[in-house]
């Protein structure tokens, strides 16, 4: 019994980060906006497969130690732009999830009119 346990762990172990790297290798290849016209400048227009889950996760302890009172406008803009991660991955992971017009419509719209970087 103590073995088939060691060896599921260690499968696990081997497996989970095969998966995951494949999950983000393929959350990152999608894209579900190619078809929508950009209205805002191309350097100014966050790539769409900045919306995974590697970055939002990053995105997520930025903004806990970001301070949010600063007068800095270099770190109002890293919030700002911070915080777009974090609207708009769970957007996109639902669109890519269930394939839904209506929920890849929702994602694009944010992507395109809200997806730009302050600078």
């Amino acid at each position: 019994m103590q073995h088939s346990i060691s060896f599921t762990l260690l499968l696990v172990a081997t497996v989970s980060p095969f998966f995951a790297a494949t999950a983000l290798a393929t959350e990152r290849s999608v894209h579900l906006c190619d078809d929508r016209q950009k209205i805002i400048a191309p350097d100014m227009q966050m790539a769409e497969d900045l919306f995974n889950k590697q970055v939002y996760d990053n995105a997520l302890k930025a903004l806990k130690t970001l301070d949010a009172n600063s007068e800095d406008t270099e770190i109002q803009f890293l919030i700002e732009n911070t915080k777009k991660v974090v609207v708009g991955y769970p957007l996109r992971v639902k669109a890519l999830a269930t394939g839904d017009k209506a929920d890849i419509e929702k994602f694009c719209d944010f992507f395109v009119e809200e997806a730009y970087y302050h600078d």
